[in-house]
């Protein structure tokens, strides 16, 4: 193997790893009722994912802590089981099943590679998880009335090809992968607010109120947001990637001991101030 592409490619594995134990660390201080699930896997013949307690959505892991909790994974013994880099479930309180499984998500970090195996797997999980669904909730329970099309969804997060486009920097894309300059450059950006107050204020409460995922955009545009959920943008060089990770590591481990403890201070959005947490 080429020195410079096995190097890439090892980079591109270690960020894969480093963005699974950000996941899993968010996922673990909710309570492991987060909207976004990591390494989840599924069996050969597409059995449930395991457990730590029935009915707890906590994963059984069976890795080493110390080097890759998520691997070997509880179904590693099984030629054929499916790890999915991450899962949106449709309701966040219960476990992950084949009844409970809205989106399944890839990601896939610069030198990695996109395989048709990975994703053909993602396609006939979801396809095993339409007549259980059918069952539980009712075949003509939905819009149509005519029963499911397919079991859930499957989308593809490429970094940073995918990353939000800053106004005054768009890439030259096709035009029908630029999703509409992102509605003018700015409706999907991190500097203008994609919500209004009213209107964040409105899904607060609708996501308060029930458990389920909700969406929120323009009708008929291709630009909408999926709630509730977290997000992290972290700009680095190529050089710099090995020390970050490790220092995300290190990150996960340190507030793993703290996890049961209240927080002192926060940091301000705006004035980028850390301020005591009874004046937050």
């Amino acid at each position: 193997m080429n020195e410079d592409i096995g190097s890439e490619f090892l980079v591109a594995r270690l960020k894969q790893l480093a963005a699974s134990i950000i996941f899993e660390f968010v996922d673990e201080i909710l309570g492991w009722k987060a909207p976004l699930k990591t390494e989840v896997c599924f069996g050969a013949k597409f059995e449930d994912p395991q457990l730590i307690l029935s009915g707890n959505p906590k994963f059984k892991r069976t890795g080493a802590f110390d080097l890759n909790p998520f691997y070997p994974s509880p179904y590693n013994n099984q030629k054929g089981s499916i790890a999915a880099d991450l899962i949106i479930p449709e309701s966040r309180l219960a476990p992950i099943s084949k009844t409970n499984l809205f989106a399944i998500v890839g990601i896939k970090f610069q030198g990695d590679s996109i395989k048709d195996k990975q994703f053909n797997q993602y396609d006939r999980l979801l396809g095993a998880c339409k007549t259980p669904k059918e069952k539980k909730y009712g075949k003509h329970n939905n819009h149509s009335g005519k029963g499911l099309k397919e079991g859930g969804y499957i989308s593809l997060f490429r970094y940073p090809e995918d990353i939000a486009l800053e106004e005054g920097r768009v890439n030259r894309v096709n035009n029908q992968e630029q999703r509409k300059l992102e509605i003018e450059a700015n409706e999907m950006s991190t500097i203008t607010p994609y919500l209004t107050e009213e209107e964040q204020v409105e899904w607060i409460e609708e996501i308060k109120a029930t458990d389920k995922l909700w969406v929120t955009g323009y009708e008929g545009e291709d630009a909408y947001g999926i709630g509730p959920y977290v997000t992290f943008y972290v700009y680095h060089s190529v050089e710099e990637a090995p020390q970050l990770i490790t220092k995300f590591i290190e990150l996960f481990n340190e507030f793993n001991q703290i996890k049961n403890e209240e927080w002192v201070s926060f940091k301000h959005p705006v004035k980028d101030i850390f301020i005591k947490a009874e004046n937050a």
